[in-house]
């Protein structure tokens, strides 16, 4: 089940179907339940498909002052559980642990697709100087919490990256990789 809403949730599987096709991984950063991980792997059924989080939720490594989310928050999930919840999808690769060092193995990848769900400043930032050298032309980024109060440093990361992002809905942007 995706905690998205049902407009950010169409976005994303539209957003998704947009670049059946391009070659490469599919990824998402910051998999909370799994629930939009398995909606990913569905589409995106003859690739792999990696899910990072801490499983242990947002954390205090990348929290900054003024983040209104704090550390910990989203902690209410486990590897097992997720595990537990994304069984018998055979596409899904989860990695535990602090994106991007957590995605150091897999330097070696292209991405065609991404979500981007990090809300915190440090962590968005990093995941783009890690990502984007990795993308496929044709491929693209959504950002999750784009705009909201309750994530400024998401959109203050994508904004310093100087990446023309287009809002999809309320909250949500889309980077389109050229």
């Amino acid at each position: 089940m995706s905690i998205l809403g049902p407009q950010k949730h169409a976005a994303l599987v539209r957003a998704a179907r947009s670049v059946m096709g391009v070659p490469g991984a599919v990824a998402e950063c910051g998999v909370y339940k799994g629930g939009n991980l398995r909606t990913l792997a569905g589409i995106f059924r003859a690739s792999e498909v990696f899910g990072f989080d801490t499983f242990d939720g947002l954390p205090v490594a990348m929290w900054s002052e003024g983040e209104p989310h704090s550390a910990g928050d989203f902690g209410d999930v486990s590897f097992e559980a997720v595990s537990m919840a994304l069984a018998g999808v055979a596409n899904v690769h989860l990695v535990r642990g602090i994106f991007p060092d957590s995605a150091a193995p897999l330097s070696d990848r292209r991405f065609s697709f991404v979500h981007l769900d990090l809300d915190f400043y440090a962590s968005t930032r990093a995941a783009l100087l890690w990502l984007l050298p990795r993308m496929s032309k044709g491929g693209a980024i959504v950002f999750d919490d784009y705009g909201w109060k309750h994530c400024p440093g998401v959109k203050r990361a994508i904004e310093e990256a100087a990446l023309p992002v287009v809002e999809t809905v309320q909250f949500q942007a889309i980077y389109r990789v050229a």
